[in-house]
């Protein structure tokens, strides 16, 4: 399998975007991008092939530029199938997906509403391990007394995407 990348600057930030075949893969929301998806998809940098094509980016850099432009609500993206994660995490994933713009929620909640209501702790490890952070919007889960909880990208980061969803 190949897939298509590039690193783009989009305000102040740097993302690595990875696109398959069927669509987005992997947003970076750290500095440290080619590591974070290491984590993330552990074995695959050895396994496949990845080229530098950035006019099959160009759509999703397009989508991420209009989001922090304020125009955009990112939900037109065609996402991969193949983003891994267990079947918790993909449950969560396709929740998170369904939360509209402006709208927080918490671990809990987002726990309950996949019929796993007490297992709020694995769903905070499933945000956590959103390879499409931004466009599937775990920056959009709050603890439940309303701290921000934590961040792959950090605190800063995920205050600004929350102030860009309203």
């Amino acid at each position: 399998m190949n897939f298509a990348f590039d690193i783009v600057k989009i305000h102040k930030h740097h993302f690595l975007i990875i696109v398959a075949e069927d669509g987005l893969q992997f947003i970076s929301l750290t500095n440290d991008g080619w590591d974070e998806y290491d984590q993330l998809f552990p074995k695959y940098l050895d396994k496949y092939t990845y080229t530098r094509r950035p006019a099959v980016i160009k759509p999703y850099k397009k989508s991420l530029q209009d989001f922090f432009d304020g125009n955009n609500h990112l939900s037109d993206l065609s996402i991969s199938q193949d983003l891994g994660g267990t079947e918790l995490q993909q449950a969560t994933w396709a929740a998170l997906r369904q939360l509209p713009q402006g709208k927080t929620t918490t671990y809990s909640e987002l726990a309950a509403e996949i019929g796993q209501p007490k297992s709020f702790r694995a769903v905070a490890s499933a945000v956590a391990k959103n390879p499409v952070g931004v466009v599937i919007p775990c920056h959009r889960v709050l603890r439940k007394d309303g701290g921000l909880g934590d961040f792959r990208g950090g605190l800063k980061f995920k205050r600004e995407l929350l102030h860009l969803d309203k």
